[in-house]
């Protein structure tokens, strides 16, 4: 197949697409998690509570398990239209993150969060496809560039919104004769009174959902533009994004060269390593700080730095996966970060269980769980792409175990967390550890048995070459 583009030029838009790509990444890393400082703000603007707005929050669940089906389908059935995608599901976002804080009602903020986990999947999808397309064996290090970008679109947030949030004023309840008012004009009331209500003044949220918003709408006008004047994505040797119907979306062999079992075995244990993984970073991230308070007595500020330094660690693993992928094999890559990640949990666990230096134990090995947990949604990634050709569903299939993954591992902890003990905490966190040790460890095995699909590709090129002489 001839190219479409001449060598350099396809090499320099590889270059700018995966740029952009990874501009992507930072917004949404934003606009998805801009929700956690502003949630206060929510709860005010709608006149609700905390437990129907978290279940408003949960939207996002709801969209991003739709999002990851529609976006495999769309990719395998027209992956020649990747840059209008993506350029239509940002526009989404958008709009539904500029209408978040407008919203007054808890159904109507569901539905726009459901809308920007519904357009995450479905970027998340055509953006890994993207990457795996342009860069093919090369794509480790890309790869660990664009999922780089989310955990700086998370360190940014707090930076984001912190100036737009409101301050905390009181407004104090007088007594006047036997009945209780609150009247901050009853000449009898004093801010030194023993009861005060507290309110919110001076919220400017909508300001810091539009600073989101705006590059997000300005990225998805440039990927409009790319499907109007670049050429398709495609690899260096030329080949454009495959059009499946149904039948082969559906089936392994599809994936794995023909090779049904193969395909069938690896994506079983690609869906158990993904499910643990991301299992295991989701309970760790929402419990961490309540950890430190309940169980070690850290203050509610020492709770959220420690929670701030784990985020630090897994953007710096991704960092190091981005700067290394390309000299180090991918299945070293994840034989460490595997290695590396149950070791941390396990050292957690003995310095819990002899009570050593708990404070500063627990310190160090969240920061280490945080540094090998980063990197290896990517590397996971990588390494399927690296044995079998990872379609729209084969995506699909990894964002749908993450899914399954954050969602049960969260719940066995806030069950027994409390119905158990808090200890369990790091209990859970060495079962996902050997679980994602042992599974990775499968993987490897299978993977070094089949070999590099990039090198059967190879294989398959010499002998065309040797018949045509």
């Amino acid at each position: 197949m001839e190219t479409q583009e001449s060598l350099p030029t396809f090499r320099r838009t590889r270059r700018i697409r995966t740029f952009m790509l990874f501009l992507t990444w930072i917004c949404m890393g934003m606009f998805l998690e801009i929700i956690g400082p502003t949630l206060q703000d929510l709860k005010d603007r709608t006149d609700s509570d905390y437990e129907s707005l978290s279940q408003a929050v949960s939207g996002r669940s709801i969209g991003a398990v739709s999002g990851s089906i529609i976006g495999g389908i769309l990719i395998d059935r027209f992956g020649q239209y990747c840059d209008l995608i993506i350029g239509f599901c940002l526009t989404a976002a958008a709009g539904a993150t500029m209408a978040v804080p407008l919203s007054t009602k808890v159904l109507l903020t569901g539905a726009l969060i459901m809308v920007q986990g519904l357009a995450e999947l479905i970027v998340n999808v055509a953006g890994n496809t993207t990457i795996l397309y342009l860069w093919r064996e090369k794509a480790s290090a890309p790869m660990h560039m664009l999922h780089l970008g989310f955990g700086i679109g998370c360190l940014l947030v707090p930076l984001v919104a912190n100036p737009f949030l409101p301050t905390m004023s009181y407004l104090p309840d007088c007594d006047n004769s036997t009945s209780s008012i609150t009247n901050v004009t009853d000449p009898n009331c004093t801010i030194s009174d023993l009861y005060s209500t507290p309110v919110l003044e001076g919220s400017m949220v909508d300001y810091a959902y539009a600073i989101v918003a705006i590059p997000t709408m300005a990225l998805a006008l440039v990927f409009m533009i790319f499907q109007c004047i670049l050429s398709q994505v495609h690899d260096e040797r030329g080949a454009n994004i495959k059009k499946r119907d149904s039948k082969a979306m559906l089936n392994p062999a599809t994936c794995a060269g023909g090779d049904c079992c193969f395909g069938l075995l690896l994506f079983s244990l690609v869906f158990f390593y993904f499910l643990f993984t991301v299992g295991f970073e989701r309970f760790y991230t929402k419990f961490i700080r309540t950890y430190a308070v309940d169980e070690l007595n850290f203050t509610k500020d020492e709770g959220s730095f420690v929670n701030t330094g784990f985020w630090v660690t897994f953007s710096l693993g991704r960092l190091i996966g981005f700067a290394t992928g390309k000299f180090v094999s991918i299945r070293i890559m994840m034989i460490c970060e595997i290695c590396g990640v149950f070791l941390s949990a396990l050292g957690l666990n003995v310095v819990t269980i002899f009570n050593f230096e708990p404070e500063i134990s627990f310190w160090i090995f969240s920061l280490l769980i945080g540094l090998f947990l980063g990197p290896m949604w990517p590397t996971g990634i990588y390494w399927a792409d690296y044995h079998v050709e990872l379609t729209g569903m084969g995506i699909t299939v990894i964002c749908l175990a993450g899914g399954c993954g954050g969602f049960s591992c969260v719940s066995i902890m806030g069950y027994i967390y409390d119905a158990i003990d808090h200890v369990c905490f790091v209990y859970e966190a060495l079962a996902c550890g050997l679980l994602v040790l042992i599974i990775g460890l499968c993987l490897n095995v299978v993977g070094i048995r089949h070999g590099s699909r990039f090198d059967r590709i190879k294989d398959d090129d010499v002998i065309k070459d040797e018949n045509k002489m």
